[in-house]
C-alpha cells in the first residue's frame, strides 16, 4: 500500500510541475512580447539614407519623412552634432540611430511609435502621469488671436489656438514647465505653469514685427499666406529717414516704387512698376488727363489724392506711421476695383496701447543742406561759346527783324534779346556800335563771365542753404478699457530760394474703447494747418534771363536792370530819346529787388474723421461697421504792392503821351490783388463681415463687405483786383472796361480784364460690393481670390455699364516650409 500511495503522490508532483513550469512559460512570453513590442515596428522598418556631412537633426527629420515616427527630444542636446557621411541601405531605424548616436552621448528609446532621445540619465515616460492644460491666448484688447501657437520649451510638442483662441495642450503632471507662445506681430511670451488647469495670456503688440504682415487696408494677414507682389516699410527704416514729408522717406526704398516728379523743392509724385499709357482721354468736347498716381490710403481708408494743389502725404505726419505696404500687382489691389489701377500705397498708423502708462516722447529734428549746384541747375555755355555761336549763326543766316524791328514799331519793343544777338544787331543792323566797341564790350562780358560773378550774384540773393526744422510730441497709453494716442507736429522749412518757405502743424488723436467684451468703438482724427510762402523768383523764370555775364549788382552794390521777354528792349528802355525819364514811373526791373513788393501765400486746412465699431466673436466671425469725413479747404493770396515791377509795368503801358513827350497812366493807382481756391469734401461708409476658420492643418479666411463712397470738390474762380489798398483791404477805383485806349506802345485796348472762371463742381460716387476668401493648408501651400465691383455716377449708355467688376486669384508656395528646407540657412 505504501509503494502504490508513493507513486501516486511522484505522479501528482510531476504533473504540478508540469502546470507550474507551463504558467511559468506563459508570463515569460508575455512580458518578453511587452518588452520586444516597441521594437517590432522598428525592426519592421527598414530605410535607405545617403547624406553628406548630415547632422542628426536632418537624420531625425530624414527619419519622420519617411515613417510614422515621431521624436520628444530637446534642441539644445542635437545642437550642433554631426553624423558626418550617412550610407544605409535597406537598414532598421533602431540600427541608423544606433550607428548616428554613437559617441555623441546622446542615448535613445523607442515606445511604440515615438523615439525619445536623451542625454545622460533618460526620463522615464509614463503615459498615466500626463494631464490636460487648457487656456486662450487674446490680444490687449481681450479679442482672441486665432492660430496662435502654443510650444512646450525645449521640445518640438506645441498646439495651435482654435478660432476662439482657445487650446488644449498635454504636459507631464509633475514638475514645473515653461510654454512659449507666439503669433504674427505679436511679441513671444514664455508663461511657467505648475498645477493650473487654466490659463489666459495676453500678448502684447510686436511692432518691430510688423514688417510679417501685410496691410491691405481690408484685412491685415501673414505675408507668407499673401500671393500678391507687395512690399513692407516698417517704422524702424523710416526712423533712419528723418523728413518732414513722407513721401520723401519712401524714395528709394521700395522696389518698383518709381519717382514720376521731384523737383527740388516741391511734391514727390510717385508710380508702382511703370505708368499708364493712355496720356489723354477725350469725352464730348472736353479732354481730361487721367490720374496716374497710386491710391493712397491710412488705416483702411483711402484719402484725397493729387486733387488741384493738394499733396496728400503732407497731411501725414512721418513720425505716427507704424508701417506702409505698398501693393502692386492685380492680385494684391483687385480688392480696391478701378481706383487701384496704379497700385495702393497702405499706411498704417500709430494706436495707443492697452494696458500701458502713459507714455510721453518727444524730438526735435534739424537740417541744413549745402548749397544749390548752380552748374548742373543751369548747365549754361560759357560766355565765350555763346558769343561765337551767336557770330556764326549771324554769318551764315544774317539777323533781320525787319517785320517786328523794335525801333520802328511799337507793338515789337518790348522784347528781349541775348547781349550777343542784340551787339549783333545793334553793329550791323542799325549801325549803333562801333567794331571797336562791339570787341570792347564782348570781352568785358566774356570776363566777366570767366569770373563767375553770376554765381556769387545768386548765392547772395536769389539761393540760400535749406533749413528745415521739425519738433514732435506724443503721448500714448491706455487702460483695460480704452486706449488713446495723441501727437502733435510742427515743421519750419525755409527753401533753397531766398523767400520760399513752408510752416506746418499736425495734430492726430485716435482712441478706442472697448464698450463690452467684444464690442470694440474707433475714433480717430486728424488734422493739418499749412502755410506756404511763395516770395522767391522761380527756376523757370531766371533761366529766361539768366546769362554767365548776368548781373543783379553793380559794384557798388546797387541793383541793376535785368533785361526780360516782359521787359522794353534795353536800349529803347534806357535811351532818353524813348523812355528814360518820360515814363510814369520807373520801367527797370531787378529779380532781387523786386521780391520784397510782393506777397503771395497759400493756406490749407485739412482734417479726417474716422469712427466705428467693431464685434469679434468668440467662434471667428468679426463684423464691423466703420466711416471716414475729410474736408480740405485751400486758399490762395496774391498782392503786388504799387512799387512792384508787375503794377508799375500795367502803370506804364496804359498811359498816353503829353505834349512834352511825357507820358501820362490812365491806370488806378493802388496796387493788385487775387485770390482763389477749393474746397473738397468726402465722406465713406464700409460694412464688413469676415469670418476665420483654424482646424488642424487647415486655415480658411472670408470677408464680404459693401462701402459708398462720395468725393466733391468745389473751384472757386480766381477774382482779380485792381487799385488795392492792402492797408484798408478795399479797391480804390473801380476800371473802365467799356472805352478803348491806346496805351504806350500806340495799341488800341481795353483796359486788363481777367475773365472770371466759373464756379465748377465735380462729384465722383460710387456703390461697391466686395469679397475677398483665402485657404492655406500647413502653412505652405495658399490660394486667394478677390472679387469687386463698382456702381459708379459717370455716364452710360446702359445701367449696367456703370458697374466695373474686377476678380484676381493668387496662388503661393511657402518653399521654407517644407521639410526637405528646414536645414537650409
Amino acid at each position: 500500500m505504501k509503494k502504490n500511495l508513493y507513486a501516486y503522490m511522484d505522479r501528482h508532483r510531476k504533473v504540478m510541475k508540469l502546470i507550474l513550469m507551463m504558467k511559468a512559460t506563459f508570463i515569460l512570453s508575455v512580458l518578453f512580447a511587452l518588452q520586444v513590442h516597441a521594437g517590432v515596428y522598428s525592426q519592421q522598418v527598414r530605410l535607405s539614407m545617403n547624406l553628406e556631412k548630415a547632422t542628426i537633426k536632418q537624420v531625425i527629420g530624414e527619419i519622420k519623412r519617411n515613417t510614422e515616427f515621431s521624436f520628444v527630444y530637446s534642441d539644445a542636446d542635437i545642437a550642433g552634432m554631426e553624423c558626418v557621411d550617412v550610407f544605409f541601405k535597406n537598414e532598421p531605424v533602431e540600427n541608423i540611430l544606433t550607428v548616428c548616436l554613437k559617441g555623441t552621448g546622446l542615448k535613445f528609446a523607442i515606445e511604440e511609435k515615438t523615439i525619445i532621445i536623451w542625454k545622460g540619465t533618460p526620463v522615464k515616460q509614463d503615459v498615466k502621469e500626463e494631464r490636460i492644460l487648457k487656456g486662450r491666448v487674446v490680444d490687449e484688447k481681450g479679442m482672441p488671436l486665432p492660430g496662435a501657437t502654443v510650444i512646450l520649451k525645449g521640445t518640438t510638442l506645441g498646439v495651435v489656438a482654435d478660432t476662439a483662441g482657445a487650446f488644449n495642450i498635454m504636459l507631464p503632471k509633475e514638475g514645473k514647465h515653461m510654454l512659449v507662445f507666439s503669433f504674427v506681430g505679436m511679441k513671444k511670451q514664455e508663461i511657467p505653469v505648475t498645477d493650473k488647469e487654466f490659463i489666459e495670456v495676453v500678448l502684447e503688440e510686436d511692432r518691430e514685427a510688423l514688417a510679417d504682415v501685410v496691410v491691405t487696408g481690408y484685412q491685415t494677414i501673414a505675408k507668407e499666406r499673401a500671393t500678391g507682389a507687395y512690399s513692407i516699410v516698417d517704422e524702424e527704416t523710416l526712423r533712419k529717414k528723418p523728413t518732414s514729408n513722407l513721401a520723401q522717406a519712401l524714395v528709394g526704398l521700395v522696389p518698383g516704387l518709381t519717382v514720376v516728379s521731384a523737383p527740388v523743392d516741391g511734391q514727390v509724385r510717385f508710380a508702382i512698376r511703370g505708368q499708364g499709357t493712355i496720356s489723354q482721354v477725350s469725352m464730348g468736347n472736353a479732354n481730361f488727363k487721367p490720374d496716374n498716381d497710386p491710391l493712397i490710403v491710412v488705416d483702411g481708408f483711402p484719402i484725397s489724392g493729387y486733387r488741384l494743389d493738394s499733396e496728400p502725404f503732407s497731411t501725414i505726419n512721418p513720425n505716427d506711421v507704424e508701417s506702409v505696404t505698398v501693393l502692386k500687382d492685380a492680385a494684391a489691389t483687385s480688392i480696391y476695383g478701378a481706383r487701384a489701377a496704379n497700385g495702393v500705397i497702405v499706411i498704417t498708423t500709430k494706436k495707443g496701447r492697452t494696458g500701458r502708462k502713459l507714455e510721453i516722447a518727444a524730438d526735435a529734428y534739424w537740417s541744413v543742406s549745402s548749397r544749390t549746384d548752380l552748374d548742373y541747375l543751369f548747365n549754361m555755355a560759357s560766355a565765350e561759346n555763346q558769343f561765337r555761336f551767336e557770330e556764326l549763326m549771324h554769318k551764315y543766316n544774317p539777323i533781320n527783324l525787319a517785320s517786328n524791328d523794335p525801333y520802328t514799331k511799337l507793338s515789337s519793343r518790348r522784347r528781349y534779346m541775348s547781349a550777343p544777338f542784340g551787339m549783333l544787331y545793334e553793329r550791323d543792323n542799325k549801325k549803333n556800335l562801333s567794331a571797336g566797341d562791339y570787341e570792347a564790350k564782348k570781352q568785358e562780358l566774356i570776363e566777366l563771365g570767366n569770373r563767375e560773378v553770376w554765381k556769387d550774384d545768386l548765392n547772395e540773393y536769389m539761393f540760400q542753404r535749406m533749413m528745415r526744422q521739425q519738433y514732435n510730441v506724443s503721448l500714448r497709453g491706455g487702460s483695460e478699457k480704452l486706449d488713446y494716442a495723441f501727437s502733435a507736429s510742427y515743421d519750419d522749412e525755409d527753401s533753397y530760394l531766398q523767400e520760399n518757405s513752408k510752416r506746418r502743424m499736425l495734430l492726430n488723436l485716435a482712441s478706442n474703447a472697448r464698450l463690452t467684451k467684444n464690442l470694440t468703438f474707433e475714433f480717430a482724427v486728424s488734422t493739418m494747418f499749412d502755410r506756404d510762402e511763395n516770395n522767391g523768383t522761380s527756376i523757370e523764370s531766371m533761366r529766361g534771363w539768366l546769362s554767365p555775364w548776368t548781373r543783379l549788382t553793380d559794384d557798388e552794390g546797387n541793383f541793376v536792370h535785368v533785361a526780360t521777354s516782359q521787359t522794353v528792349y534795353e536800349p529803347l528802355l534806357m535811351s532818353g530819346e524813348y523812355y528814360a525819364g518820360k515814363t510814369p514811373t520807373d520801367w527797370t526791373y531787378n529779380p532781387a529787388a523786386d521780391r520784397k513788393y510782393t506777397d503771395n501765400y497759400s493756406k490749407t486746412m485739412n482734417y479726417r474723421v474716422q469712427g466705428g465699431f467693431e464685434y469679434r466673436t468668440n467662434w471667428g466671425l468679426n463684423m464691423s461697421a466703420k466711416g471716414q469725413y475729410e474736408q480740405r479747404r485751400y486758399t490762395k493770396h496774391v498782392s503786388y504792392e504799387p512799387e512792384s515791377f508787375y503794377v508799375r509795368n500795367l502803370y506804364n503801358t496804359y498811359a498816353e503821351p503829353l505834349e512834352s513827350g511825357r507820358y501820362v497812366s490812365y491806370f488806378p493807382t493802388g496796387g493788385v490783388f487775387s485770390n482763389e481756391g477749393h474746397t473738397y469734401e468726402a465722406y465713406n461708409l464700409r460694412g464688413q463681415v469676415d469670418y476665420t476658420m483654424i482646424k488642424d492643418k487647415h486655415m480658411f479666411n472670408a470677408l464680404v463687405g459693401t462701402e459708398v463712397i462720395s468725393a466733391t470738390t468745389e473751384a472757386d474762380p480766381k477774382v482779380t483786383r485792381y487799385g488795392y489798398n492792402k492797408y484798408t483791404n478795399s479797391v480804390l477805383t473801380e476800371l473802365d472796361y467799356v472805352t478803348k485806349r491806346n496805351n504806350i506802345f500806340g495799341v488800341s485796348e481795353y483796359m486788363p480784364f481777367e475773365k472770371l472762371g466759373s464756379l465748377s463742381t465735380l462729384e465722383d460716387r460710387f456703390f461697391s460690393v466686395y469679397a475677398n476668401a483665402s485657404y492655406t493648408y500647413d502653412d505652405r501651400y495658399s490660394v486667394t481670390a478677390s472679387f469687386r465691383t463698382d456702381a459708379s455716377n459717370f455716364q452710360a449708355e446702359d445701367v449696367r455699364d456703370k458697374f466695373s467688376p474686377f476678380w484676381s486669384m493668387g496662388a503661393s508656395w511657402l518653399i521654407s516650409n517644407e521639410r526637405f528646407m528646414q536645414e537650409v540657412s
